[in-house]
């Protein structure tokens, strides 16, 4: 049976779920987005912070990013100090050699040395809505470059969530093609729920953590963003290679959430997600040919 959320009470009569746990919120809109693209800047740039995380305060974050010019710009320093990192990695023959001994990604292997060289500051600070500095359209090359921006802190798990009110609630969503998820709509995401499957053999999803998340924001009402993984086909010279690239997509409202039986015949939960009115639109088929 289908469940939606106006069917369902919230025991917290008084929880206000408009409010997340830091002051970064969102109710602007804008139009047309400005969509990431990495650019040499001035390295005496420096980022507000400390080493403990980034901490700030931001009463309202347009969509377009047009009017947060230091959160923007935060945003689009660490990315491209990441990405140099990747890149000096990738043509060291030492380090490519100890990645591929360890069997670690590159990305992984970029991130801790940024922060043991105490150069990068990850946002600890999770937020419902928009993420200051952060465009609807925005790409990502690595999964890694979710969590250093502060959008999806969950590395290897589909669903980011925050404690509030009593409760969790869901702050972000990875949906990637080649996964059951269900991403032909522009509009709508069929999510299936996280778990479910443990090293070579499947297991009942539980209603727990990132599961339970969705459920609660789709109960509460609030926005969460959602990252869709998109297959295309990189060229490199005579080398053609699938690879998944992440594009920030927005926010999404949980409007229903389904328990039915999953290809190995085991519990799984599906939600579904609509987008948010007023949101750039995302040029889908121009991703796909890069």
């Amino acid at each position: 049976m289908e469940n939606r959320g106006e069917n369902l009470k919230i025991k917290e009569k008084n929880a206000d779920y408009s409010k997340p746990i830091c002051n970064f919120a969102s109710n602007d809109r804008s139009k047309e987005p400005i969509y990431l693209k990495m650019e040499n800047r001035d390295s005496n740039l420096k980022m507000k912070g400390n080493a403990g995380g980034f901490k700030g305060i931001l009463t309202k974050t347009p969509i377009s990013g047009k009017e947060d010019g230091g959160e923007r710009m935060r945003v689009l320093e660490t990315l491209d100090m990441f990405r140099g990192k990747c890149k000096e990695l990738s043509k060291s023959k030492a380090a490519f050699a100890a990645i591929s001994e360890k069997r670690n990604r590159i990305d992984f292997r970029a991130k801790s040395e940024l922060l043991e060289q105490r150069k990068l500051r990850i946002c600890s600070s999770k937020t419902l809505g928009s993420v200051p500095g952060v465009n609807v359209g925005d790409r990502f090359k690595y999964r890694v470059e979710l969590n250093i921006v502060g959008l999806h802190g969950r590395v290897q798990h589909g669903i980011d969530y925050m404690e509030y009110g009593g409760r969790t609630l869901a702050t972000c969503v990875v949906a990637s093609e080649g996964y059951e998820d269900k991403l032909s709509d522009s509009e709508v995401i069929t999510y299936m729920g996280e778990g479910g499957k443990e090293k070579d053999f499947f297991t009942d999803q539980t209603l727990t953590r990132g599961n339970l998340a969705l459920k609660n924001s789709m109960i509460a009402k609030t926005d969460v963003c959602v990252v869709r993984g998109l297959k295309i086909r990189a060229k490199f010279g005579d080398w053609r290679h699938e690879m998944i690239t992440y594009i920030y997509d927005g926010l999404y409202k949980v409007v229903s959430y389904e328990e039915k039986s999953g290809q190995s015949k085991n519990v799984v939960f599906e939600f579904k997600l609509q987008r948010c009115t007023g949101q750039p639109v995302v040029p889908w088929h121009k991703f796909k040919r890069c």
